[in-house]
């Protein structure tokens, strides 16, 4: 079926998709990090059969590509997250030789990525006391407020490292672990300390699971069996979860 979109659109959709397949098969599902989920987005954004390779993305061409998101309501915010993910495509790209250093069209005096205008969402101390006293209607409620007070309780976990935590990260009273978001760009990878309060154990032993073993995961959510990318929609899935039980 041939698409109505202009051609001129249809061409950038196409030379997109080359750019970023290579980036695709390169990856690695054991080893797949949340920023390469954006790899993804991009390729829902500009869904298209046909596929090729095309190093002529320039600073014209990324300003057309933002005008031709921005006519399909996309927000700042999910155009900023594509184009850091093509960014990083490009600069693979000029490190194998693809396209020249000279030919990289982002960066100061070039095309400059725009800037999201994110939620602020952090809560004041009255706010966090708020909900760790807030007496719940419902098991679910509470199951998820308790998940939201462990997060805030263990040096501020993200759901990622604390969907995954395991019995053999407590040690001596403390959970103990490296961030995920950190664990693959830092060479000396910092272990976070968090001491084990009353409250934390009081959760651990209403929503976990028995200890079997050291590799035994805390909470009931992980199975232990799921790829990398299974393990990005799980938490998410939860955190969609989480934030619409606390809305109520």
């Amino acid at each position: 079926r041939r698409s109505n979109m202009p051609y001129a659109a249809r061409r950038e959709r196409r030379i997109l998709i080359g750019m970023l397949f290579p980036r695709i098969n390169a990856l690695d599902d054991t080893d797949v990090s949340e920023s390469d989920t954006s790899v993804f987005g991009v390729l829902s954004s500009v869904k298209t059969p046909v596929i090729i390779f095309d190093n002529n993305i320039t600073i014209d061409w990324l300003k057309r590509c933002e005008k031709f998101w921005i006519s399909e309501g996309k927000s700042y915010s999910s155009i900023s997250i594509y184009f850091r993910a093509l960014k990083c495509v490009l600069n693979r790209a000029v490190h194998d030789g693809i396209i020249k250093e000279s030919s990289f069209p982002f960066g100061k005096n070039k095309y400059e990525i725009p800037e999201g205008c994110g939620r602020k969402l952090a809560l004041t101390l009255s706010e966090i006391k708020k909900v760790m006293s807030f007496q719940c209607e419902t098991k679910d409620i509470e199951e998820f407020r308790d998940l939201w007070v462990f997060s805030y309780l263990c040096n501020g976990i993200n759901f990622m490292d604390l969907l995954f935590l395991q019995y053999s990260n407590i040690m001596d009273g403390e959970i103990c672990f490296v961030r995920s978001k950190t664990s693959r760009t830092t060479k000396h990878n910092k272990e976070i300390h968090a001491i084990i309060t009353p409250e934390m154990w009081n959760i651990i032993q209403k929503w976990g699971n028995p200890r079997l073993s050291p590799q035994t995961y805390i909470f009931k959510y992980a199975r232990g069996s799921e790829d990398a990318f299974e393990k990005i929609r799980l938490v998410r899935r939860i955190i969609t979860k989480c934030n619409r039980r606390l809305k109520k």
